[in-house]
């Protein structure tokens, strides 16, 4: 306001009419005040008295088509391993530790553990690929 007063824009012709400007200005400032906080009022999630915990907003079983579509990913996965790895990724996926799973195969959990890894690396480059 004052940098327009400088360059004329605002003439102003006795302080009665400074003071109308001044009281335009804050009525205009406490105007988009309250319109900023009625738009926050309006927000639903403020008001409710309900916990988003307590909303059951899907549910808690799996889709059918989306385990179909997990498992045959699975048995692609499975299929592009060396059955031996294959079954021993099964193993360790029920439960089995590696060291339990690399004893049945006769390999260290290391190696074992290594050689999954790159399974799955190698299988998670060919998706990107495609």
């Amino acid at each position: 306001m004052l940098e327009k007063m400088k360059e004329d824009k605002i003439v102003l012709d006795n302080p009665l009419e400074l003071l109308g400007l001044l009281k335009a200005m804050v009525r205009n400032k406490v105007a988009d005040q309250v319109a900023y906080e009625r738009a926050e009022r309006r927000d639903m999630r403020r008001l409710s008295e309900t916990r988003v915990e307590e909303l059951e907003l899907t549910s808690k079983e799996r889709d059918p088509a989306e385990e179909v579509a997990d498992n045959e990913f699975f048995e692609t996965l499975l299929n592009e391993m060396d059955p031996r790895d294959a079954q021993a990724f099964r193993d360790q996926l029920s439960g089995e530790s590696w060291a339990t799973v690399a004893g049945q195969t006769g390999d260290s959990a290391d190696a074992l553990r290594m050689r999954i890894m790159r399974n799955l690396e190698r299988f998670r480059r060919a998706l990107n690929a495609e």
